[in-house]
This record gives C-alpha cells, sequence and structure tokens, in this order.
C-alpha cells in the first residue's frame, strides 16, 4: 500500500468534494504564480546582500528561478483543467496531476535552505527557517482540503528542510532540524 493511498483512504469518495478542491487548489495556483517567486526573490535577495547572509547571488538565484519554473507549470495545469470538459468524469486523474505538481513545487522550495545557507551563521539559518515555517503555512492553507494534495505539498519541502538543517554545523540547527 503506498504512503499516498494510506493517508487518503476514505477520501475523495464524492467526485463532487473532488472537484471543488481540484477547483480550489486550480485558483490558488493561477493566485501565486506571481507571488510565490517574487517572494522566492526577496527570500535570496536577502541571504545574500548581506542582510540574512552573504551567500553567492549566483547561487542563491536558482531559488527564484525554480520557483518561477513550479509556478508556471502549476498555473499553466491550472489553466487547463479551467477548460477542462468534466463530461468525460476523469477527475481521479486531475488529481494524480495536482498532486504531481505539487511534488513538483514542493521540491523547488524545498531548494530555499540548500541554496541560501550560510555556514556558522546562526541568523541566516534562523531567517531560513522562518521562510520555510511561511511557505508550510501558505501550503497548507491553500491545499489542507485534500490529503494527497496536502502530503505531496508537505513531504518534499518538510524532508529537504530537515535534512539541510540535520547536516547543520551546530546543535541549534540540528535542533531547528
Amino acid at each position: 500500500m503506498s504512503l499516498f493511498r494510506f493517508f487518503a483512504q476514505g477520501q475523495d469518495s464524492d467526485p463532487r468534494v473532488l472537484k471543488a478542491q481540484l477547483t480550489l487548489a486550480a485558483t490558488t495556483a493561477r493566485n501565486t504564480r506571481i507571488t510565490s517567486p517574487i517572494w522566492a526573490a526577496v527570500c535570496a535577495i536577502l541571504c545574500s546582500t548581506g542582510v540574512f547572509g552573504n551567500v553567492s547571488f549566483a547561487s542563491t538565484l536558482f531559488l527564484p528561478l525554480a520557483v518561477t519554473a513550479a509556478m508556471g507549470a502549476s498555473a499553466l495545469m491550472a489553466t487547463a483543467y479551467q477548460y477542462y470538459d468534466d463530461s468525460e468524469g476523469d477527475v481521479e486523474s486531475w488529481l494524480q496531476c495536482f498532486v504531481m505538481i505539487q511534488v513538483f513545487g514542493s521540491a523547488a522550495w524545498g531548494l530555499m535552505p540548500w541554496l541560501c545557507w550560510e555556514k556558522g551563521n546562526a541568523l541566516n539559518h534562523t531567517f531560513l527557517a522562518a521562510c520555510v515555517m511561511a511557505v508550510i503555512a501558505g501550503l497548507v492553507v491553500a491545499r489542507g482540503s485534500n490529503m494527497r494534495m496536502y502530503i505531496a505539498n508537505l513531504m518534499p519541502l518538510t524532508v529537504m528542510m530537515a535534512a539541510r538543517f540535520l547536516l547543520g554545523d551546530s546543535i541549534t540547527d540540528m535542533v531547528m532540524g
């Protein structure tokens, strides 16, 4: 039994509920296609200009690029879903597409602690932890109505963040992990 199937057992039995959940996810994807890359760019800039670290701007630049690619793909899929003819009744296949795009977006955000990390800078590490918590809060609010999308959003980001902090250079980093 897969992890997603275990968590989603008994969920999504009514196609109307699933369709409403997908519509909510599609609306959110379209609404965050601009704000997410801006937030990623702000985090990257703050970690590379000396405010919360002196990480190379060239390496932090990959964060907004990855988030922009993920949000762009998500917005394209949301637009395709908007024009989808529901007479075919294949909302389950759309759910699988949405789950996979959530994994991709979460993994893009999961790059933040890896790309913006400055060794030995506790302020930088605390800032990155706060940024990840803000991203998680946004993802939970937007995708919390469907368990599979919820897990797909949280799992990659949480694992990537925890790994970065657990591999940190101080006890404080390991505790935050």
